[in-house]
């Protein structure tokens, strides 16, 4: 029942990776896809906050709006209004990875509302069933009145740049409305937006995006220091490969001059898009060995460098060249959409606003009918990750992982553990709460059952181990050791979550194609 949105897509999966799901991101050549950190910097600063805070789930349903103005187009994108009831353990969006989500039609209500250990999934017109994990019903009308009638607005060329600058003039015909992601908002002032950030134990970070054509904004108090980028961007660097099915998606490849290194990247239509660039002017990779290469990134001068939300040393010596560096924590999410929701900020920089809104509506309502599908059976006892140098890094509850394996209809030893990171244990500990968990969703490199005993002989004592119920989210992994599931995988969570449901259901979806995950033999 896999759905993909372009014609683009090939078998592919949500990041599981350790800043938010609790895995050793270090623990895979491409767990150091993020510039500007190595692997031996990676693992000890982001296991602890490997799973992400769960935090409080906002509305699953996204919107835009458009502006009446002599700059586009009229109206107002009717999207459902959110909520959450229940009680009992994980009854409510965000107790124990539930999201509530808009009804169906415009200005409609959603609660899920259930019992026990996981909250209930709530249908297209409010009702919840209990069960399995957490997302509210489908969001009809969730953003599709804002994308349409945008094109090309009074006032801007086919660029998206304003010809004849009237201050009076709103130049955001369409307004995207940040809903699940609790890491980055977007407001706007006519002729600029501004994108805040908000840093993992630092100051938020604020951004101004300024249309191409419009004067300088005049700023003060927390924007006066800044940075300032010309909009829509034509070139940038990314250091995340989380980044780019965004631009794909948005079909705002072009833009894409720089990557942290082209040995992390899967995606066949970035990987044919970096081939075919000409020896003149090729997609530079300006942090191979996991460190900014400062000099190489001013050399060839992007007009913004997007950081994979970890400040590098070499920023502060880029941005005094006049380039500005923002960072993208879309890892730091509390729940999987919230992560995916990051396609905004893409559609901020690139003034596709609308295309972004109706792509991630897509894979809301995507996540949310797969989610439903499982609502009401019994969850299946999951044993998750591996140990990793000794110690054993499990998700709670509350965590991003923990959360995509409740709403795939799973749930753990550790699911009521309210801890919104990894919980470091080891495996005499795991051993006694899981040994005789039926399901091992394993995150490693492993690509067989040997590789497991490899890294310590009493893993093969385990249930699920015996009984050759192990999987890895392996599939597609390139031969530098890009993978799918690092990159595909946080801009689909709803590809990983049918992947999760046809391990744990797989009467639910029988004729499922898997997109990350293999079953090891």
């Amino acid at each position: 029942m896999t759905t993909r949105f372009t014609t683009r897509r090939s078998a592919r999966q949500l990041p599981d990776s350790p800043d938010v799901n609790g895995v050793p991101r270090a623990a895979a050549p491409v767990r150091a896809r993020r510039a500007g950190l190595t692997a031996a910097v990676l693992v000890p600063a982001l296991l602890l906050a490997a799973c992400g805070s769960s935090g409080d789930d906002g509305a699953a349903a996204s919107s835009t709006t458009t502006s009446s103005s002599s700059a586009g187009a009229t109206g107002t994108a009717d999207s459902g209004a959110a909520g959450a009831t229940g009680s009992g353990a994980g009854a409510a969006a965000g107790s124990s990875g539930a999201d509530a989500s808009a009804g169906s039609g415009a200005g409609s209500s959603a609660s899920s509302s259930g019992t026990g250990p996981s909250s209930a999934v709530a249908s297209a017109t409010g009702s919840g069933a209990p069960g399995s994990g957490a997302v509210g019903g489908s969001a009809a009308n969730s953003g599709a009145a804002g994308t349409s009638g945008a094109a090309t607005p009074a006032g801007l060329d086919a660029k998206g740049c304003i010809t004849d600058f009237d201050p009076a003039t709103d130049y955001y015909p369409v307004k995207q409305k940040v809903i699940d992601a609790k890491q980055f908002s977007i407001s706007y002032h006519k002729s600029y937006q501004v994108v805040t950030v908000k840093q993992e134990g630092g100051p938020d970070l604020n951004y101004v995006l300024q249309r191409c054509g419009a004067p300088a904004p005049e700023l003060s108090g927390a924007l006066a220091k800044a940075p300032v980028v010309t909009t829509p961007v034509t070139s940038l660097y990314s250091g995340s490969t989380t980044h780019l099915p965004a631009l794909v998606e948005l079909g705002k490849l072009d833009v894409l001059k720089g990557v942290s290194s082209t040995a992390f990247v899967s995606e066949p239509e970035v990987l044919d898009y970096i081939k075919k660039q000409p020896k003149s002017d090729p997609v530079v990779s300006y942090a191979p060995s996991g460190t900014v290469d400062a000099e190489v990134v001013i050399k060839n001068k992007p007009q913004v460098v997007i950081g994979g939300g970890f400040p590098d040393a070499a920023d502060a010596k880029i941005t005094a060249a006049g380039i500005p560096v923002l960072q993208d924590v879309d890892s730091s999410e509390p729940n999987p959409l919230g992560q995916a929701e990051w396609v905004k900020f893409f559609g901020a920089l690139t003034g596709t606003e609308a295309k972004a809104t109706e792509t991630y509506d897509k894979i809301a309502n995507s996540y949310r009918k797969t989610a439903k599908l499982v609502s009401g059976e019994d969850p299946v006892q999951v044993l998750p990750n591996t140990p990793y140098q000794g110690a054993w890094y499990i998700p709670g509850g509350k965590t991003l992982k923990g959360r995509l394996i409740a709403d795939a209809g799973g749930t753990t030893a550790w699911a009521d553990d309210p801890s919104p990171t990894a919980i470091k244990t080891t495996i005499e500990a795991v051993y006694a709460k899981a040994a005789k968990a039926p399901i091992w969703i394993a995150d490693a490199t492993w690509t067989s059952l040997g590789d497991a005993t490899k890294v310590d002989k009493r893993l093969a004592n385990f249930t699920a181990f015996k009984d050759k119920q192990v999987w890895n989210a392996v599939k597609g992994t390139t031969p530098e050791g890009g993978n799918p599931m690092y990159e595909l995988g946080a801009a689909r969570p709803d590809l990983v979550l049918e992947d999760l449901v046809a391990i744990l259901h797989p009467k639910a979806l029988p004729d499922h194609e898997f997109t990350f995950y293999e079953k090891l033999k």
